[in-house]
């Protein structure tokens, strides 16, 4: 059995998720909490985040389990592990070419959602210095919307001829930033692909958890940790976000990457 330790919210998350809908493969959910992480967590990933996938069925190590964290890695342990039906395209360079947009989502784009959440979901700045990060976000975007669409001008799907690892990849910042604050026309080569995909049956289970989740969160306490690393804080420090780091560090509010020991 193959279990998903997961925070349905997370885009990581969600692109696991996905591709293990897409291969037909039956698996089980471990929720994790933002207050109440499990115990194992760190045990299993020593950043002690999701997604991890626990293969209970691997046999790789004298029938035990195999544990794969980062969602990117877990993609290629998918495609070694279960390689059909293949969500890769056929050629190297094709393959080359999904690996970098897919790179550029996880760090460029995540940070952008990432700092839009902050102000709009976790009310961390009001007033001019909002405004001032979320114009910073929006330009972003416009920016990230149009190195997509490069993607899609001789192709249907980001992936190729067929929906597979680049459009899982890019599909669950797509559809947040669309959601929460800052879309294209519906006649643009991106819209249309952003439609494509919720009529897969993938797509539409993975939004309808970002929905209940939403929902049962609305209200809760903002002052939970979050945590900045890499790309995120690097946005934040250059979209206008410095003070709400300040801020954060001083209510310890926000975290950043713990030591692997």
């Amino acid at each position: 059995m193959l279990t998903l330790y997961d925070i349905p919210l997370s885009p990581f998350a969600q692109k696991v998720k996905i591709a293990l809908l897409e291969k037909g493969l039956a698996f089980d959910v471990r929720p994790v909490s933002f207050a109440d992480p499990p115990s194992e967590l760190s045990e299993l990933n020593p950043r002690a985040e999701v997604p991890i996938l626990v293969d209970d069925l691997s046999g790789d190590q004298d029938g035990e389990a195999t544990a794969v964290w980062d969602s990117t890695i877990i993609l290629d342990y998918l495609e070694d592990r279960y390689p059909e039906p293949t969500l890769w395209p056929e050629s190297p360079a094709e393959r080359a070419r999904v690996r970098e947009f897919e790179e550029v989502c996880d760090t460029h784009f995540d940070a952008v959602n990432w700092g839009v959440y902050e102000v709009t979901y976790f009310n961390r700045a009001e007033g001019d210095e909002a405004t001032a990060m979320l114009d910073a976000a929006r330009s972003q975007l416009w920016g990230l919307y149009a190195y997509l669409e490069r993607q899609l001008e001789t192709r249907e799907w980001l992936n190729g001829d067929a929906f597979g690892r680049g459009d899982l990849a890019a599909h669950p910042f797509v559809s947040a930033s669309w959601a929460m604050f800052h879309k294209t026309a519906d006649d643009t080569p991106l819209a249309r692909w952003l439609g494509r995909c919720r009529e897969l049956a993938s797509i539409q289970r993975v939004r309808e958890e970002v929905r209940t989740f939403l929902q049962e969160q609305r209200g809760a306490p903002v002052g939970r940790r979050r945590t900045y690393r890499g790309y995120r804080l690097d946005w934040m420090m250059r979209s206008g976000g410095r003070a709400v780091v300040e801020r954060g560090i001083e209510a310890d509010t926000i975290a950043f990457s713990s030591e692997i020991d």
